[in-house]
């Protein structure tokens, strides 16, 4: 779902070499659009190409082979332009051999429908020959010439002149020919900017950086040098509304020629060289735009006047404004000319499908009271947890020792799995049939332990939504926020664990379950594992050395911390199966829309903490919330205010703690500097209060607050 501020209407012309004149007429429309699929459901868009260049868009320049087969391989590919190469592939002794060649080919309509240039011999190094390829070569059929190491107008207007004089000789219209100097030397690097503006005919600029690394003394393909020269051939091109192209990448390697071409693209270049079939269909793919830039366009052009996109809730906000939606008309013209001639050259090809992708989680209604279960059961072995214990800190006995859990006299067989293991799994194991197509996870409560969890149980989760409701603004429904009790069972059908969420979901249909009062057995209004512990044994005995000490109202700064690494998120969303695209899809999201999710960040926090509380046989989190993204990389650590101590039994005491998680945060900072306790106080603060409050009383901290909780232990005390 995109999300638009503003509203208003558009109309707006754009002039450039590819698209000579594009208006477009937009309608005013609701400031939250549904996704854009396809061309046909931009209905509020008018969109009209006037008399578009017949080259452009180009986006592979495939240099043919020289053998007639070749040539007509060269011919039958779906390359936007054929280079038919007169210059450095050419020994001296087959140049007229070639020309002949090329002609004959052009002439007996191999290339008929074909954007076809020639790239002549250098001016400067044979004029004779580059003579006789404009006198051989200026025929219909031909687009144009590629005109080698251009460095100055003079050379341009030379060619011009005798490019003209063959046309009128062959009949062709005057302008027919058209030019694309290529920049590769140090001094056409200086003249660029006039090059490119040194004759009518020029189309376009090619960057070609072998000559100019020899002229720069340039060895490494990532040199900054040779970088300027790519940025400096785009800008004149621009400036002079040409197309700039990216010039060839010898490295035949499909990777390397994929990164290459990425990164042209990126640098500004609509198109680029290829020396071969596998090329020039990398270059197609890649100069094309990707499903997701196309919705970024279409969705701007469906509203105008807008001061903020963001297409999903996991998405970076993008401020927007005239030239954003001028560069998204652009774009969608330019696709939809590629996506025709794309159609045209598919005629004879077989069959077309489309794909289904199956969708999961909750789409179009919701019921409330129905008990679903999950898909899978999971046997959490030792490995489960020895993984677990090599991500998040855990340094409580309860739950590394069999020998210290045994000694409690809570009738444990075994170290129990770790509570925030026993959090994050009860959520993510419902994540494929619940939360995968949630726009926000608005915080979790009342997560309550019920019985004990060792390893080798088989696990399952549950989820019952307990109420919905609907957020709307005129009458129209913007998201639906669905208040849901999630539970895990262990082999024995007993509900070990249960925690509460609010989520929030595109629209969905409310109904209600007439069965929901049979679907009741999630609902637990507090913990019998807790009781079973406060009737314990006499727990100082079992104190091996005295508890942290800890006082009411303190605040703890903890040295620990946790850095979220790309490999172990990954690895630890397998296993849990978490399963949002928003945490592993890294070619649809940018590392700062990949996110750690959210149950790992709430156990990061909690694990910074483990050693400046000692051992803990109980513990529950009454509200967790994330409030800031956190992304792989990033390190988190841990503050904690200390509201309350109560004695509660024999050997016992009740702490309740509020933490916060605080990301790319050297915690040193806060020696001796004040914060304000308003941070620690109220269960339900959101997150625009938490920044709110920074920017006004603690600057510090403003944007770093990732995540917060209410968090009750239950610990041995000190004698």
């Amino acid at each position: 779902m995109s999300q638009l501020t503003g509203t208003g209407r558009l109309s707006a012309r754009l002039f450039s070499s590819g698209l000579r004149s594009i208006s477009t007429t937009v309608e005013k429309t609701s400031p939250i659009l549904p996704e854009l699929k396809s061309n046909d459901q931009l209905d509020s868009i008018t969109l009209a190409v006037e008399n578009p260049s017949p080259i452009f868009p180009a986006r592979s320049w495939l240099f043919a082979a020289k053998t007639n087969d070749q040539l007509v391989k060269a011919a039958q590919s779906k390359a936007d332009v054929i280079v038919l190469d007169m210059e450095d592939a050419v020994p001296m002794h087959k140049k007229d051999l070639m020309r002949k060649r090329y002609r004959s080919a052009i002439e007996t309509g191999i290339f008929n429908g074909r954007k076809v240039f020639v790239r002549v011999n250098d001016a400067k190094e044979d004029e004779q020959e580059m003579m006789k390829d404009i006198e051989t070569l200026t025929i219909p059929g031909v687009c144009g010439f590629l005109i080698p190491k251009s460095s100055d107008t003079g050379s341009l207007e030379k060619i011009a002149e005798l490019t003209l004089k063959h046309e009128h000789e062959n009949g062709l219209p005057q302008g027919t020919i058209k030019f694309v100097p290529i920049i590769e030397s140090a001094i056409g690097y200086l003249n660029a900017s006039n090059i490119a503006s040194a004759s009518t005919r020029n189309v376009a600029l090619i960057v070609g950086t072998d000559d100019f690394s020899s002229d720069c003394g340039i060895l490494d393909d990532d040199s900054p040098t040779a970088d300027a020269l790519l940025s400096q051939v785009v800008i004149a091109a621009r400036a002079a509304k040409l197309e700039p192209i990216a010039g060839a990448t010898v490295k035949f390697d499909p990777i390397s020629s994929e990164i290459f071409y990425r990164k042209m693209k990126s640098c500004g270049f609509s198109g680029a060289a290829a020396l071969n079939l596998t090329q020039y269909v990398q270059a197609n793919r890649e100069f094309s735009y990707t499903s997701k830039e196309l919705q970024w366009a279409k969705t701007i052009l469906s509203n105008t006047d807008i001061s903020m996109y963001q297409a999903s809730v996991q998405d970076i906000p993008q401020m927007i404004g005239p030239p954003h939606q001028i560069k998204a008309l652009t774009m969608v013209n330019r696709q939809g000319i590629i996506d025709k001639e794309d159609v045209r050259e598919d005629k004879a090809s077989s069959t077309m499908i489309h794909g289904r992708r199956p969708v999961h989680g909750l789409h179009s209604n919701v019921t409330i009271g129905k008990l679903h279960h999950a898909k899978i059961d999971v046997t959490v072995t030792e490995s489960w947890k020895t993984l677990w214990e090599s991500s998040f800190r855990t340094l409580n006995n309860i739950a590394t020792s069999d020998i210290f859990a045994s000694k409690l006299g809570l009738g444990l067989r075994s170290s129990q799995i770790p509570f925030a293991f026993l959090n994050t799994l009860t959520l993510s194991l419902t994540v494929s049939i619940f939360s995968e197509s949630a726009r926000v996870h608005l915080g979790c409560y009342n997560a309550l332990q019920h019985h004990p969890v060792y390893p080798g149980d088989t696990l399952t989760a549950v989820y019952q939504v307990k109420s919905a409701r609907h957020k709307k603004v005129n009458d129209i429904t913007h998201y639906t926020v669905v208040e849901s009790c999630h539970g895990l069972l262990n082999q024995d059908g007993e509900v070990v664990f249960t925690v509460n969420k609010r989520t929030m979901f595109p629209p969905l249909q409310v109904t209600e379950d007439e069965h929901a009062p049979l679907n009741s057995m999630l609902n637990f209004k507090h913990s019998q594992w807790k009781e079973a512990v406060m009737a314990g044994a006499p727990y100082p005995q079992l104190l091996k050395n005295s508890q942290p000490n800890i006082e009411t109202g303190e605040l703890m700064l903890h040295n620990d911390h946790k850095v979220f690494g790309k490999t172990e998120v990954i690895t630890m969303c397998n296993l849990f199966k978490i399963t949002n695209p928003h945490h592993h899809n890294f070619i649809r999201y940018s590392n700062t829309e990949i996110l750690v999710p959210g149950p790992f960040v709430i156990a990061a926090m909690i694990s910074n903490t483990d050693r400046d509380f000692g051992d803990i046989v109980y513990e529950e989190f009454p509200v967790s919330t994330n409030i800031n993204k956190v992304n792989i990389g990033d390190q988190l650590s841990s503050v904690t205010y200390v509201t309350s101590i109560e004695d509660i039994g024999p050997g016992l005491e009740e702490i309740t703690v509020k933490h916060i998680g605080i990301k790319n945060f050297d915690m040193e900072l806060l020696d001796n500097v004040a914060i304000p306790k308003s941070l620690f106080e109220g269960a339900n603060i959101r997150p625009k209060e938490y920044e709110a409050l920074c920017e006004k009383e603690c600057q510090l901290l403003y944007g770093k607050i990732a995540c917060q909780a209410t968090r009750k232990i239950i610990r041995m005390k000190n004698e």
